[in-house]
């Protein structure tokens, strides 16, 4: 399992003792999926909590997903197609 731990008010996440630092939209939404890992966030139910009244498409989700794999890795965040996207506490490899 990987070692993650959030810290609130920086935007940063030490995931397996490697600092990483966020956008203020990509924290909430690991914020938000660690908060409940074992869940399947529906993608609205994600948009509406990091995005709240502000319209968007899901681009700008997918957008954010695809930066912060970028930072971590791969499977950080994985996808349920056509639902949604959970946290993945497996061990892998850290980019």
């Amino acid at each position: 399992m990987n070692k993650i731990r959030i810290i609130p008010g920086k935007f940063l996440v030490e995931l397996e003792g490697r600092r990483i630092y966020f956008t203020k939209k990509q924290y909430d939404i690991i914020n938000l999926l660690y908060s409940d890992p074992e869940k399947i966030w529906l993608k609205e139910e994600i948009m509406n909590s990091v995005w709240p009244d502000v319209i968007v498409t899901d681009k700008s989700l997918v957008v954010a997903i695809c930066q912060i794999r970028k930072k971590t890795f791969k499977n950080f965040i994985v996808n349920t197609r056509n639902v949604g996207y959970r946290i993945n506490l497996e061990k892998n490899q850290i980019a």
